[in-house]
């Protein structure tokens, strides 16, 4: 049961209150830290689209679409599917690492400009060495 109700007696009035367990509660000193540092508190969805964002998935997928053909021509037919995707893996990682750095070199750039302010790290969804550790690996 995730909520529990308890009973509180004021002035002859019973009055239920609905409580999260303390493991779901959020906690007061990590929400003060966060609206100190002026990051906004997020969902585990909103996590993941941040980070997913910092990768560029419109480059990565206009590299792949031009990647395929090309290796068709390179092998004058059909190439092995191993290489096939063994590329397309490699290529999907290394550019999405690259845009990843890109992204955290050129933040103070980003927020100056109208079209790249709505990214991630200029609107700390993302802190700036997280999305370092995340572009490494």
């Amino acid at each position: 049961m995730p909520f529990s109700i308890s009973k509180d007696t004021v002035s002859n009035q019973t009055t239920h209150v609905a409580t999260a367990p303390a493991s779901q509660r959020p906690d007061p000193v990590e929400t003060k830290v966060e609206q100190e540092q002026g990051r906004p508190r997020l969902s585990s969805r909103d996590v993941v689209h941040a980070y997913v964002a910092l990768t560029k998935p419109r480059i990565i997928e206009l590299l792949l679409v031009t990647t395929l053909p090309v290796m068709f021509l390179a092998s004058h037919g059909v190439p092995k599917l191993g290489l096939v995707i063994a590329t397309m893996v490699g290529g999907l990682f290394a550019a999405a690492s690259a845009n990843v750095f890109n992204c955290v070199i050129d933040v103070d750039i980003d927020q100056k400009m109208r079209r790249t302010r709505r990214r991630p790290l200029p609107r700390h969804q993302v802190p700036r060495r997280s999305a370092l550790i995340y572009g490494i690996i």
